[in-house]
């Protein structure tokens, strides 16, 4: 239900490798993960890594695949795009100046899955492709940055649009260099978490594959405990592009529990709909706010405020338990949530007319949630006469 308002107011108012079976997909348009203030792991060490599995949908100058680029004060850059025909550019910026490997024509194989690795020794920059050492230069100093972002999917400079194309999964931060030997297990081994000196790593084990993940907006780091969820941005997740994609593993099941929309304090009560990869059903329960949960029915109790719900599965014989997955909703105050007037002519205070005549009457009006509400009327009044519309 759309709630209408009238305005009255006067002038005065499955792969290689260790590649697992659930991924993201990236749509090439505007995608991309970011987790906030991400350089402050790496700030002041001189030794770093980055890794990560990467298929490309198609060879792009400019794809930005993972790393942290701009949008932040200070020194600081570590990060991986793609040149013209799979060509790659691998950079960092530390305290000494910039320090780059550039990877020939060819490294990035459209449709295929590639382990990517950029070293910092403290002495060397090197980067490896499956395992195998691309190229190297000579590298010193440290990051001072601290609060540039790290991203998958789009390297984040102002200005520019540097979006990838593809899919990623397995993608983690270290402070330590990576061993050749370190490399080439996590690509045939998926890490515990724990390990000494990984700072983040994305797992991205979410959701139902091709499924409804519209509720998530987080991407869980396996370290950090909460501290490290990237953000989720611009994905459609839902359907068979910009969305989780991939198989689950056997025994494992996930839960689909469609975004819900905002309400209004007046509206009735709802159902919710959730579904498992595996058909069993799907339980709910009230995590906060203002409503009340029983079965799968949500009533409001009348007040302002945003709702959690959070759904479950406990799973089986046959299936371990579903990832829980949380969604959220604001409920709007019906009354409360009133039009926003912008007057634009004529303007508060006295005005002069050098004749007589006509005046324009201007206002601009929006108004919150507008989703749920509609301005559907203007009415400018005159020492309390209508006029106009």
């Amino acid at each position: 239900m759309k709630y209408l308002f009238t305005l009255c107011f006067s002038f005065f108012l499955t792969f290689s490798f260790s590649q697992s079976n659930q991924y993201l997909h990236f749509d090439g348009v505007d995608d991309y993960i970011q987790l906030d203030s991400a350089a402050q792991l790496l700030a002041n060490t001189n030794t770093i890594s980055m890794a990560g599995w990467f298929k490309a949908d198609e060879l792009r100058y400019g794809a930005g695949m993972m790393g942290i680029r701009g949008n932040g004060s200070g020194t600081g850059g570590f990060y991986i795009l793609q040149l013209g025909s799979g060509a790659l550019e691998c950079r960092l910026l530390t305290t000494t100046g910039l320090h780059e490997v550039v990877c020939p024509a060819g490294t990035i194989i459209p449709n295929q899955w590639q382990h990517l690795a950029l070293v910092y020794t403290g002495t060397n920059l090197r980067m490896y492709v499956d395992g195998v050492q691309i190229g190297s230069s000579s590298a010193s100093g440290v990051i001072t940055s601290v609060d540039k972002p790290f991203a998958v999917g789009k390297s984040l400079e102002g200005g520019f649009n540097f979006i990838y194309p593809g899919s990623a999964d397995e993608v983690s931060l270290w402070t330590k260099a990576l061993s050749v030997s370190e490399i080439n297990d996590m690509m045939s081994n998926e890490l515990l978490g724990s390990e000494a000196n990984l700072e983040v790593y994305y797992k991205f084990n979410h959701g139902f594959p091709a499924g409804n993940n519209t509720s998530l907006t987080k991407l869980a780091s396996e370290t950090g405990n909460g501290n490290f969820d990237a953000n989720l941005l611009n994905l459609a997740l839902q359907g068979n592009a910009s969305n989780f994609l991939g198989t689950l593993s056997t025994g494992v099941q996930a839960i689909s529990f469609p975004k819900i929309e905002n309400k209004v304090s007046l509206d009735p009560a709802f159902t919710l709909q959730a579904t498992s990869t595996s058909g069993l059903p799907v339980s709910f329960e009230l995590v906060s706010g203002p409503a009340s949960v029983a079965g799968n029915q949500v009533t409001l109790t009348g007040a302002p405020g945003m709702v959690i719900v959070k759904a479950k599965q406990l799973g089986n014989g046959n299936f371990s338990a579903a990832e829980e997955v949380f969604n959220q909703f604001e409920v709007v105050d019906a009354v409360g949530n009133v039009p926003n007037i912008d007057i634009r002519n004529p303007l508060n205070g006295n005005f002069h007319m050098s004749t007589f005549g006509p005046i324009e009457l201007a206002a601009i009006v929006n108004i919150d949630f507008s989703e749920r509400f509609d301005v559907n009327q203007i009415h400018f009044y005159v020492d309390g006469e209508k006029v106009g519309i």
